[in-house]
């Protein structure tokens, strides 16, 4: 039985985008393998801790040097850890805030990109522990700050997710953007994403739910 990881990181419920491009994402996976499981959290209403000073002690301390604080530690990294390696899909739903990631996305970042346990510098240099695995990135913004337009260099949403999700080996990772302060642009961005969606896929005649893109944040 496959399993998919869906996490949210919009602070609106309401008129959320991201929630609506999970959704359909989400409802396409199920419609190809109705027995996958999916695991949820919301990152906004059940955030992860921040990385705290014991946290980094705990995560670069040789073996030998590992003890029952370091466990209590590193807890939550290794749980959301866990959840990451059980799952054979990600569907994340991320707003482009302030140009980047929400700053709850990011916590969850620091926590599940861990030295000696999802990168490992066994040859010297680092090598990702989590590949293998399909990522799904369902984004949102007000302004197009696609990489080919012309406000590309503001974008710090979709490089950097590229970077630190391929750090730790998720490299098959593919965008779905919605855009557009218009229903008109919100409704023609979200057409494309799901058409994008259903070629990744290969449904070629599934629809959407254009009125759920409406205009609003991520």
């Amino acid at each position: 039985m496959s399993s998919i990881l869906r996490l949210d990181a919009s602070a609106r419920r309401e008129g959320s985008r991201t929630r609506a491009l999970a959704d359909a994402v989400v409802g396409r996976l199920l419609a190809a393998d109705p027995g996958a499981r999916v695991v949820a959290r919301d990152l906004f209403a059940d955030p992860v801790p921040p990385i705290d000073e014991a946290w980094v002690r705990a995560a670069f301390a040789p073996p030998e040097a590992q003890d029952a604080a370091s466990v209590a530690a590193r807890a939550a990294s290794d749980a959301l850890i866990d959840a990451v390696e059980r799952a054979d899909t990600l569907v994340l739903a991320l707003p482009v805030y302030n140009f980047t990631v929400p700053a709850p996305f990011k916590a969850w970042l620091d926590q599940v990109i861990r030295p000696g346990r999802t990168v490992r510098y066994d040859t010297g240099a680092p090598v990702g522990q989590l590949g293998g695995r399909r990522v799904f990135v369902c984004s949102a913004s007000l302004g197009d700050y696609s990489l080919t337009r012309p406000r590309a260099a503001m974008n710090f949403h979709e490089p950097y997710l590229r970077v630190a999700l391929g750090f730790v080996g998720l490299t098959d990772v593919h965008f779905l953007h919605v855009h557009g302060m218009t229903p008109d642009v919100a409704d023609a961005t979200w057409d494309e994403a799901m058409a994008r969606l259903d070629a990744l896929l290969g449904v070629p005649d599934a629809t959407g739910a254009p009125a759920a893109a409406g205009v609003g944040g991520g």
